[in-house]
């Protein structure tokens, strides 16, 4: 992914589709950057960002925020008051909660419940005919029982730390959006809790903590490549499942 100095201006503002998508970590798009072929972009946005057009369907910005509601809720009003977008689709990976789910398969959920709120928000401009529910939580629920109680008590087919928050403020200000996301962990797969651990807070991979996790804890490392195949599987789903939905499939 090269690196070049291109600046997000508020010229931006003249095309006629600029597609924002916002992701927490950079495993999650760095399929799709090589995919589309988009460069990583300098300015101050408060988040990673690549950047390329996609012929008739116009501009993309990828924007990775880091993890955590408040990290992804500052870093896009940050690059939505520099670049407004016609069209957001807040992407990702999510924990299965509903039995049925496999690692990699693609939701596009009906609605999004913040579970510290219980506020409930509905995609403004879906790609295709959504289904099921994601609950974002403030905090990672990795264990299996967790993910059963939360289906439990909300219905939730899937959960993640981020996307209810931005889709509260992308309702606030008016933003046309819709939510794509790949399965990473299954609802009967514990998601270990050292994997927050193994990310910087602006969502870039943290290759050193593997490394020392793996050598001070030499039972983490069947996990550690179990995590990664994951992250490969769902990844490239998420970036086919993302192009059919920039280019309008």
């Amino acid at each position: 992914m090269a690196e070049h100095d291109i600046h997000i201006t508020s010229d931006d503002v003249q095309q006629p589709t600029v597609t924002l998508i916002v992701c927490a970590v950079t495993s999650e798009i760095a399929p799709l950057v090589r995919r589309l072929r988009l460069v990583r972009a300098r300015g101050r946005h408060g988040a990673i960002v690549y950047e390329g057009d996609r012929g008739a369907s116009g501009r993309i910005i990828v924007a990775v925020t880091g993890m955590g509601t408040e990290r992804a809720v500052a870093a896009t009003t940050s690059l939505c008051a520099i670049t407004p977008p016609k069209r957001v689709i807040i992407a990702g990976f999510a924990g299965a909660t509903d039995p049925a789910l496999s690692v990699g398969d693609v939701l596009e959920p009906t609605d999004l419940m913040r579970q510290s709120t219980g506020a409930i928000y509905h995609p403004t401009a879906p790609s295709q005919s959504p289904a099921g529910r994601l609950v974002t939580c403030e905090t990672l629920v990795g264990e299996i029982a967790d993910k059963t109680r939360l289906r439990a008590e909300t219905g939730a087919d899937a959960v993640d730390m981020e996307s209810a928050a931005i889709a509260g403020w992308f309702d606030e200000h008016g933003v046309p959006w819709t939510c794509i996301r790949a399965v990473s962990d299954a609802a009967d797969e514990a998601l270990p809790a050292f994997a927050l651990a193994l990310t910087r807070p602006d969502g870039r991979p943290d290759l050193a903590a593997a490394a020392r996790y793996a050598i001070t804890h030499p039972r983490s490392i069947g996990p550690l490549m179990r995590l990664g195949r994951h992250a490969r599987v769902a990844g490239h789903a998420l970036a086919e499942a993302l192009t059919r939905a920039i280019d309008g499939g």
